[in-house]
């Protein structure tokens, strides 16, 4: 049999795969075709850097969480549980298969990064998506949340994901998506490397001031995680007063047609 992809993900990861960590838990995930046409009959791998003694690690056809990233394979493994000694770095790892003629396939190597090195998130931001007000929101507002992450390790195995518990905003939304920023990512003098779509607030919402954190995972599933604050703010502004002036004149309330003007106005 031909083994065509394969990946590491710590368990329970689907967003990326690439990386495990000292004592953590991954799965091994593999595609194999037999060109043979008798069928891929079973599927070994050989972690052995990663989890000492574990040199021919079962596969099994996949049957649910299969799609790790963009790329869905057809075998995984039971959970391996890392080295708790595991230093960082570029780790190999091998796959291989046999098909129902017995005819047994050469190991295909792949790599790995052992990233021991929790991500960190240094900026987060909520801002008023109608106004571009950074740091408010209103009950059911339309908003969007910025942050700065980045991943550490040698090598960084990178970010997987970033998420916003915004429950104050949202009952139950503990985890938006907040993904790599594209476009529009400079927000208030500062530019941002993720940021979330526009959501829209909840109905009704506290006013007053409110904390969310923002979490970034990485590839080999290390955690980190940064506290920003906000302002829900309700209150529409008052317009107390206003007068047009003519330009050049210091008697308020007069235009003439064709003539330049200036309004006014006090608002709080």
């Amino acid at each position: 049999p031909s083994v065509n992809s394969a990946t590491i993900a710590p368990v329970g990861m689907t967003a990326a795969g690439g990386g495990a960590r000292a004592g953590g838990q991954f799965v091994v995930y593999a595609t194999l075709t037999d060109p043979g046409g008798t069928g891929v009959a079973s599927a070994l791998a050989d972690v052995s850097a990663l989890a000492a003694g574990s040199t021919a690690v079962a596969l099994h056809p996949c049957v649910a969480s299969c799609t790790i990233g963009t790329t869905t394979y057809t075998w995984s493994s039971a959970p391996v549980t890392a080295d708790a000694g595991l230093a960082e770095g570029t780790k190999a790892f091998s796959v291989w298969g046999t098909d129902n003629a017995a005819n047994t396939g050469a190991p295909k190597p792949f790599s790995v990064t052992a990233d021991n090195t929790s991500p960190t998130v240094s900026a987060a931001v909520v801002v008023a998506s109608a106004t571009s007000g950074v740091g408010y929101v209103r009950q059911s507002g339309t908003y969007v949340v910025y942050a700065n992450a980045a991943d550490g390790g040698s090598p960084a195995s990178g970010i997987a994901t970033v998420t916003a518990d915004v429950s104050t905003l949202n009952p139950g939304v503990t985890a938006l998506s907040v993904p790599k920023c594209t476009s529009s990512c400079s927000m208030g003098g500062v530019t941002y490397g993720f940021k979330s779509a526009v959501t829209t607030a909840g109905s009704p919402v506290t006013q007053g001031a409110f904390s969310f954190p923002v979490t970034a995972t990485d590839k080999a599933g290390g955690t980190g995680a940064f506290t920003a604050s906000g302002t829900v703010d309700n209150t529409a502004p008052a317009v107390s007063a206003a007068t047009v002036l003519t330009s050049g004149s210091t008697t308020p309330g007069f235009v003439r047609s064709g003539g330049t003007y200036i309004v006014y106005a006090n608002a709080s």
